[in-house]
């Protein structure tokens, strides 16, 4: 099942670098261009190795060279054993059951699609703290 994911920074900022290099155009001209400080491009482009999140600027850099910020990527949903043991403790184990679950899994995919459930998500995550 194919899965959309964030690439790893690191090679986010490889890829910048590499289009700075192309385009000829210094930190300064493409902060200019995107509408941001030219420090403000140094920091997007530095520690690369130990950025944990896509920083605003990262984002308007990577739009601005047209350099996709996720990968598509193939998962097996068995794999994942949290979802596994969740779904082993919700089943009854009848197939009118199943087929409850699976409808609210599909439900929940649909709403993902749609940015709900990361809100829901946090909500609940909250709710827990």
């Amino acid at each position: 099942m194919p899965a959309e994911v964030q690439r790893p920074i690191r090679d986010i900022v490889r890829d910048l670098k590499e289009f700075l290099d192309r385009c000829g155009e210094s930190q300064s001209q493409v902060a200019r261009n995107v509408g941001i400080n030219q420090s403000t491009v140094h920091r997007a482009l530095s520690n690369a190795g130990t950025r944990r999140r896509m920083s605003e600027a990262l984002v308007l850099l990577c739009k601005y060279a047209k350099i996709s910020t996720t990968t598509t990527i193939e998962v097996d949903p068995t794999t994942n054993g949290d979802l596994m043991q969740a779904i082993r403790i919700a089943w009854d184990g009848t197939e009118e059951h199943a087929t409850a679950l699976a409808r609210v899994i599909r439900e929940l995919g649909r709403l993902s699609a749609q940015g709900g459930v990361q809100s829901a998500a946090r909500r609940g995550s909250s709710e827990d703290g």
